[in-house]
Order: C-alpha cells, then structure tokens, then sequence
C-alpha cells in the first residue's frame, strides 16, 4: 500500500479531539446561519425593489441561494462530520433505541448521498438540529496472532508467561533461557509485561534483554549490540518505558543490514523509502500514554518478497481478509490507545493458516485454544481495535 506523504492533521485532531470537533462544527453552523441570514435580507431587499409579480420569483431565487450556502457549508465539514436533520435530538445526551435508529438511518442516507454525487453532500438536507460526531467510546482488547506451524515451529514447543512487573519477567526470561527457549515476541498492555517464547526453530542462538525506564529509547545500547552482531528482533513498550530484545541470527537466517525509527506518528513516509531500498519491517511497537511514539524496525534480508501495513482506528477486517486471499500473513501488529497498525507479508513458507484472536481478558486461555488446534502464536499487541 502506498501512504500519504501529508496526512490529514486537522482531520486527526478533529476524529481525536471530540471537544474541538464541537467547537468547529458549531463554529460552521453559525457561518451557515449568517450566511442565511445575509441572503434573507438581500432577498427582502430584492424584492422590495422588484414589483409584486417579481417578488415570487426574487424569493425563490433567494430561497436557492440558501440551500447552496447550506450546502457548500456541508460540504466544506462533510471530511469530518455528518450533520444530518433528526427529531431536535441533543447532542451529548443518552438518546432512546428510536432516536438512535434516525441517527444511523440519517447518517447512512448521507453516506448513500456522498456516493451517488461523488462525495458532496449537496442532496442531504443541513438545517442545524443535531450533530452525528465520531464515537468518543473506544474498544481496546488483546490481538493474538497464531499460524499453522508449517515453517517447523510448534505450538507444543511455545510458552507464554506474564509479570506485574518486568524484574520478575526478566528472572522468569533467564529460566527459560537457561532451557534453551528464544523470545520470539516482548509485549506490555495494563499492568503485564508479557513474553512468548519458543524452544525450537526460532532462528536465534543467543538473545539479550534490555529495559529502559524512562521514554527515550535506548539507541546506545542498540548500537552497542549492533557491534557485536546482535539485531533487534522484538520491542515493547509501557507508559514510561521501553523493553529491547537483541539477538544473534543462525546461519542462513541472518539479517544483512537494520534500521529503526521512533517517531510520534506513524512514520509512512520513512517506511515507505525503506521498502523501495530492500528493507521489510521485523519489529514495531509503541509506547507511551498521553504522549504515544511509534518504534518500527526494518532489516534487510528478511524472508519476504512483498510487504504492506495495514493502519486503521479499528480492527480492519475486511482488509485482513483480502491479504490473506492474496497470500498475505499478519507478521506484526501494534497498538495505540487510538490507532493499530497490521503488517502483512508475502514471502518464503510462513504459514498456510492463521487466525487473528480478540479478547478483553488475558489472552492466555485464547492462546491455549490456539495451541490445541495447533496454532503457535506469531505476535501479540494490546490496543485500540474499535
């Protein structure tokens, strides 16, 4: 997929932002209501000159004038928000089952109308009743990623463990070391940092893990693992903290080159000169609560052929699915508390089944009914998903 290179930022603030997107919006409706106005009083002052037989006429003409203001005001917000006429239904307010019917029957016929004429709203009628806004309500669950083990993993050879806090989950990381398993996926969501780690065909013979207290991300120690041959192979993050696993690669798995950038928004432009120089992303995660940073890493020599990412304020189910009927495989995923980003692949051998798992609760028990339909977990995020 192709990104745009400016994105709308007047529209996120908006979508994000629902006390300034009422401000704006009534800040349009009263332009509306004096453009209104001027055309009633020019009208009357038309007519005024005009003789009786002409003033039908002036107040038609006028009476158009007012609905092509109406519409162009309409038409300049139709990218932010629906205003749709209902039965004088407050905004802000609980609304009863039959009032919230007009609400969606209003603003599918103004959908229905932007497609037949192109995206204008020229056809809806605008008088200032109500405002449709953007759900203020978010859902916020956990997305589990399993495939088939075709590519010689085993759900039988994968554990998954959480800790309240990560001292306890970096002693628990050194046991499992110690019997041989990899981290192949670092994730934190409420108050768990969580790891899933496998024993067998991991692709890594050696691994370190690194925790970061504070919202700068640890890029001297990264280096410092870069010199001595390790690579990143996943990322974490909390509200204040970062969490780096680096590792060494087996041979014939080993990346040629990487590059990592910890950006505020979503970096698409940067992404999008990585793929044309050869690169495909290994790695992504945020951090952050009310300041959010996006950490994408991206490594030459990865085993895929074509990558896109798929960035949505929900769950994007429809476009997962088409990946997966043009031979795409989900092969990592993050979240914000606002956005969630699905990078899908195209490559060597990586699955021939795999299921994306929401729940509100802790995903152990999905991950164990993954595992019993011989599923391994690829990855694992918390966030925004409606």
């Amino acid at each position: 997929l192709k990104f745009e290179e400016e994105p709308n930022y007047e529209y996120l603030l908006l979508v994000l932002d629902a006390a300034r997107g009422m401000r704006e919006v009534r800040k349009l409706l009263a332009q509306k209501e004096n453009a209104r106005k001027k055309a009633r009083i020019s009208a009357g002052d038309e007519a005024g000159a005009s003789g009786d037989a002409q003033r039908d006429g002036d107040e038609d003409d006028a009476d158009d004038d007012d609905v092509a203001d109406a519409a162009a005001a309409a038409t300049a917000a139709d990218d932010e928000f629906i205003v749709a006429k209902t039965e004088n239904i407050p905004v802000g307010r609980r609304t009863t089952k039959r009032r919230r019917d007009i609400l969606a029957a209003m603003a599918s016929s103004a959908a229905a109308g932007s497609a037949s004429k192109g995206g204008a709203l020229s056809n809806v009628p605008v008088p200032p009743s109500c405002i449709v806004v953007p759900k203020r309500i978010k859902t916020h669950q956990w997305v589990i990623i399993s495939t088939s083990s075709r590519t010689g993993n085993s759900p039988h050879t994968q554990c998954y463990t959480s800790h309240t806090t990560y001292a306890n989950l970096a002693k628990e990381v050194e046991r499992k070391w110690s019997q041989g398993m990899r981290i192949t996926s670092l994730n934190f969501a409420g108050s768990m940092w969580t790891a899933v780690l496998n024993a067998q065909n991991s692709g890594y013979s050696e691994q370190a893990l690194h925790y970061c207290p504070d919202s700068e991300f640890p890029r001297d120690w990264v280096r410092k693992k870069w010199d001595d041959g390790f690579f990143i192979t996943s990322v974490g993050g909390n509200e204040n903290c970062w969490g780096v696993v680096c590792s060494t690669m087996m041979r014939g798995k080993k990346y040629k080159q990487q590059s990592y950038i910890v950006s505020a928004t979503f970096p698409s432009k940067w992404v999008s000169e990585k793929w044309a120089a050869g690169y495909f992303i290994t790695a992504i995660a945020t951090q952050g609560c009310f300041q959010q940073q996006w950490c994408v890493v991206m490594s030459r020599g990865a085993p895929f052929k074509e990558q896109c990412v798929e960035l949505d304020f929900g769950y994007p189910s429809e476009s997962i699915h088409y990946r997966w009927d043009e031979n795409y495989m989900v092969t990592a995923v993050a979240c914000t508390t606002d956005q969630c980003a699905y990078v899908m692949s195209r490559g060597h051998c990586y699955g021939e089944e795999q299921r994306c798992t929401r729940t509100s609760h802790g995903p152990l028990h999905k991950i164990r009914e993954d595992w019993n339909d011989l599923l391994y977990v690829s990855a694992l995020a918390w966030g925004r998903v409606g």
